[in-house]
C-alpha cells in the first residue's frame, strides 16, 4: 500500500520545503513552528484488548509531552493548538493537533500556508479564499484564549498504516480531555488573524501557566484510535475521518504529573516496527505528506542546534 521510490526532483522538492522551515528557525532560534508552548511529563496507563490488537504493552508508559501554539505568540488569541508526545519506553512518537483535518494536504499546499502564514494575514487571506477547504478546516481547528491546554481535543491528522492481529489498518489518533469545554466561535469572523479580542485580559503566556496547576491537579486525558480502510480520502489529512463507519476506540488515560524544561522535537516518523507512514512520488499526493513533516522537524532540529 506505500508508493514507489520517489524521484529526485521529488526529493530535491521536498529538501527546498525544509530549508524553508530551517531557514525561518536559524533566523528566529526558535522551532520553525508552534515555537510557542510549555512541557510536561505524564503517564500513560494502556488498558483494553485494543492495546493488544496495536502490538503495545497493557501498561503504565511515561511519557514526555509538549503542549503549543500552532503561530500565534500570544496563548489568548485565536490559533490552532498543538500536542506533541513521545514515549519514553516505546518506540513511538505523535504529532497532534485541534481540529481533525490538516490545512494543506500536499507539497504545493504545505509552502503556499507556510509562505503566506510568514508574510501576514492578508496573504492568509488570499490562501483561505483560493482554498474554502482549508478555512473549513481551520474554523474546526482554531480556539481563542483557550483557558487550558488540557481543555481541547487532539487529532493525528495524518494517518499511519498498521500491521494488527487482523490485518493491516489505516489509524488516526486523538486525545481527548476529561471533561470537555466549549468554545463559542460564532462571533468569529477573520479566522486568519491570531491576536487577542480587545476585550481579553491576561498575560500572553496564560495558558502556559495553566499547564502547572493541571498538573498539580493531575489532570487527565484519554487517548483514542479509530481504525478506517485504505482508501484515497482516508489518507487525506484534510479529508473528514469516517468516523460514523469508525468509532473511536480509548486506549487508555493519561495523566499529568509536572512540567518539564522544553522537550527535544519529536520525531514524527519514530513508530513501532510493525506501524509505517505513508508515502507518496508526487508533489500533489496527499500520502507525501508524513515525509514532508518529517523532514521539516528534522532540518528545523539541526538548525537550531
Amino acid at each position: 500500500m506505500t508508493s514507489d521510490k520517489p524521484s529526485f526532483g521529488l526529493k530535491l522538492y521536498a529538501w527546498f520545503v525544509g530549508s524553508l522551515f530551517a531557514l525561518r528557525a536559524l533566523v528566529s532560534k526558535e522551532r520553525a513552528t508552534h515555537a510557542k508552548g510549555r512541557s510536561a511529563s505524564g503517564l500513560l496507563q494502556l488498558t483494553g484488548d485494543t492495546t493488544t490488537l496495536l502490538g503495545l504493552p497493557n501498561k503504565g508508559i511515561n511519557v514526555h509531552m509538549r503542549f503549543s501554539n500552532l503561530s500565534a505568540m500570544d496563548d489568548l488569541g485565536l490559533d490552532v493548538r498543538g500536542l506533541a508526545l513521545t514515549c519514553k519506553n516505546l518506540r513511538l512518537d505523535l504529532v497532534m493537533n485541534t481540529g481533525p483535518t490538516l490545512l494543506f494536504w500536499n507539497a504545493p499546499t504545505l509552502v503556499l500556508f507556510t509562505l503566506s502564514n510568514a508574510i501576514g494575514k492578508s496573504f492568509l487571506k488570499r490562501y483561505y479564499k483560493r482554498y474554502p477547504k482549508a478555512l473549513t478546516n481551520l474554523k474546526a481547528a482554531a480556539v481563542r484564549a483557550p483557558e487550558s491546554y488540557a481543555d481541547l481535543s487532539y487529532y493525528s491528522q495524518i494517518p499511519v498504516l498498521i500491521a494488527t492481529i487482523e490485518g493491516e489498518k489505516l489509524a488516526r489518533f486523538r486525545m481527548i480531555p476529561d471533561q470537555k469545554i466549549s468554545y463559542d466561535k460564532k462571533d468569529e469572523k477573520e479566522w486568519w488573524d491570531t491576536s487577542r479580542d480587545q476585550h481579553t485580559q491576561g498575560p500572553e503566556n496564560s495558558t502556559r501557566l495553566k499547564l502547572a496547576s493541571d498538573c498539580e491537579d493531575q489532570r487527565t486525558m484519554f487517548w483514542q484510535v479509530s481504525f478506517a480502510a485504505y482508501t484515497q480520502s482516508n489518507c487525506d489529512p484534510s479529508v473528514a475521518w469516517p468516523e460514523k463507519s469508525s468509532p473511536w476506540i480509548t486506549l487508555g488515560q493519561l495523566s499529568l504529573q509536572s512540567t518539564l524544561e522544553e522537550m527535544k522535537p519529536v520525531d514524527s516518523n519514530r513508530l513501532p516496527q510493525w506501524w509505517s507512514t505513508l508515502r507518496g512520488n508526487t508533489f500533489k499526493d496527499v500520502n507525501l505528506m508524513s515525509e514532508l513533516r518529517a523532514g521539516i522537524y528534522r532540518r528545523s532540529r539541526n538548525a537550531r542546534s
